[in-house]
C-alpha cells in the first residue's frame, strides 16, 4: 500500500535523485526494508515534502504524522508511526552538516 499508488523504494530513490537532495537520497538507500513496508518510505517522503525546511533539520512532528494519516484515511498504528520516527532519525543523521566557518 502506498499514497503514491504502486510506489516501491527504488521508485522512491529514482523521484529523490530528480530533486537532487542527497541526504534523502542516502536515507532511502540506507532504509532497506521488505516490499510490504515500502509504503512507510513513501509516506515518509510525503511528510519530508511537507516539513519546513530548517537548518537544521527537525523531526518530522507526531501531529504532521496524524494529519497526513487521517487525511488520506491511511490505516495506520502505532507500529507504522514508530518506524516513520525511525526512517525519519536515519534520515536526519544523513543530511550532510554545515561546515564550521
Amino acid at each position: 500500500m502506498s499514497v503514491g499508488g504502486d510506489a516501491t523504494a527504488d521508485d522512491l530513490v529514482r523521484r529523490l535523485a530528480k530533486t537532487g537532495h542527497k541526504g534523502a537520497i542516502r536515507a532511502a538507500r540506507i532504509v532497506k526494508c521488505p516490499p510490504e513496508f515500502e509504503y512507510l518510505l513513501v509516506w515518509h517522503a510525503d511528510l519530508r515534502r511537507a516539513a519546513p525546511r530548517l537548518d537544521p533539520p527537525q523531526p518530522v512532528a507526531w501531529e504532521a504524522m496524524v494529519a497526513y494519516t487521517g487525511a488520506f484515511r491511511l490505516p495506520a498504528d502505532p507500529f507504522d508511526f514508530d518506524m516513520l520516527r525511525r526512517i525519519d532519525d536515519i534520515w536526519i543523521d544523513c543530511v550532510p552538516k554545515p561546515t564550521p566557518t
